[in-house]
This record gives C-alpha cells, sequence and structure tokens, in this order.
C-alpha cells in the first residue's frame, strides 16, 4: 500500500497535527502507512493487529481467500467459500477448541460460520473485496516514495509516539511480527492484547478486549505527543 505521490496532504483539511492515527485490521496497516507518509504530522500511532508488511504467512492465507473469491460458480457460493476460509484464522485453536462462538450467542460451530462469517461475507460484492485482497497482499510501508523499498527506513522515519497492539493468537498478523517491528524502533513499545481471540480481539470481540484497547489508547493519549520532541 504505498501511496503515490499527487500533491494531496492532510494539511488541506487545515490540520497541523493528528493527535492519533489508529485502526485494526488492514486499517492498522494504513495507520502505519499515514504515519510512515506524514512523519511530522501524526503525533501517535497505534496499530490494532496490523503489521507495517504484509507477512509470507498471511501471502498464503490471501491466496486461499482469493482463490475461494475467484473460483466457480455464483457470487454468493463465491462468497460463503471466501468466509469459511476467513474463520479457519481469524481465531485461535483455543477459540474453537472452547467453542466461544457461544459468548457471541451461537450455539454451536455451525451456526456461527452461518450467522456470523457466511452473513458478513454474502452482504460484501466479490470484486470489492479481491481489491481489498490484492491491497492487502502488496502492503508494504517501504514501498513508500523515498525509503528506496526499506522497511526498515520507513519505521525509522516514523516521529510518532507510538503503541502497537497485536493480538496474541492472531493468525492474519502474527504477534512476533510486531515485536519485531518494536525491536527496530526504540520508541516504538509493544502491548500484546492477551486471550484466544485472535485476530478478532482487534475488533473488540469481548469486554475484556474492548478494555484493554481502550486503555491502552487513553494512556497513549495522555502522554505529550512526540512529533515536537524527536528531530
Amino acid at each position: 500500500m504505498s501511496w503515490p505521490s499527487t500533491g494531496w496532504s492532510p494539511r488541506s483539511w487545515g490540520a497541523a497535527e493528528l493527535a492519533l492515527v489508529t485502526g485494526w485490521s488492514m486499517g492498522a496497516m494504513h495507520a502505519y502507512q499515514w504515519a510512515v507518509s506524514y512523519p511530522q504530522l501524526v503525533a501517535r500511532l497505534a496499530p490494532i493487529c496490523g503489521s507495517a508488511t504484509t507477512s509470507e504467512a498471511t501471502r498464503v492465507f490471501l491466496s486461499a481467500l482469493g482463490s475461494a473469491l475467484r473460483g466457480d460458480g455464483p457470487a454468493k457460493r463465491r462468497l460463503r467459500a471466501a468466509a469459511r476460509v476467513f474463520a479457519g484464522w481469524a481465531a485461535s485453536h483455543e477459540f474453537w477448541a472452547e467453542r466461544l462462538y457461544r459468548e457471541l450467542g451461537f450455539v454451536d460451530r455451525d451456526a456461527y460460520l452461518t450467522g456470523f462469517w457466511d452473513a458478513f461475507f454474502t452482504s460484501r460484492d466479490v470484486d470489492d473485496l479481491l481489491v481489498m485482497v490484492s491491497t492487502w497482499e502488496r502492503s508494504d510501508v517501504g514501498a513508500t516514495r523515498g525509503y528506496g523499498g526499506s522497511v526498515r527506513t520507513a519505521l525509522e522515519a516514523v516521529r510518532a509516539d507510538t503503541v502497537l497492539l497485536p493480538g496474541l493468537r492472531d493468525q492474519c498478523f502474527a504477534p512476533q511480527d510486531e515485536a519485531a517491528t518494536a525491536r527496530i524502533v526504540p520508541s516504538f513499545t509493544l502491548s500484546v492484547i492477551p486471550g484466544v481471540w485472535g485476530h478478532l480481539a482487534g475488533s473488540g470481540a469481548t469486554a475484556a478486549d474492548r478494555d484493554f484497547v481502550a486503555g491502552a489508547l487513553g494512556r497513549l493519549l495522555e502522554r505529550t505527543p512526540a512529533v515536537a520532541a524527536r528531530p
């Protein structure tokens, strides 16, 4: 997801500073991109269950997701196939073993897969989802103009006070990748969302997840912005 140089800037809105840029999943990847593209504008950064670049493991998942969406048959059938692919990656082994879908009001696995995942995917457009898959596959802050293809160089340019919020059992965006990112940039801190809800934890799947994320964001907002202090 490298942004082209179009002459547009958030300063067009008259904003001198963005107090916090955050997002979950692909939204987290967008948040990274904002901080890399506009380092002097973003004061605080909090990617939730995301990453600065798409991992090789995630590309395997996206290949399967894209294949399901491009498969044979009517759109609804392809969307249901994609829903089942995503369902297997969105939560952890423990989530399924403990049947935690019951906390969402579903009596069994089939009811959850149909009532949650099928319902969500079949309300979407196939072509729109394929564009999202392609965007996700190509997301890489290192590809941003001026950084020479280096993720490290792009991340080192970030001036925001940053908290990384991966999910402990996230299979879409592995927490170990965010731990590696935190080691690249000393000003980045890591705060792992605990529990077994995996990628869904970042969406506030449970009250505990919501409290954890809200607490982390609240503490970040209470801190003095780092933008003015860092060279």
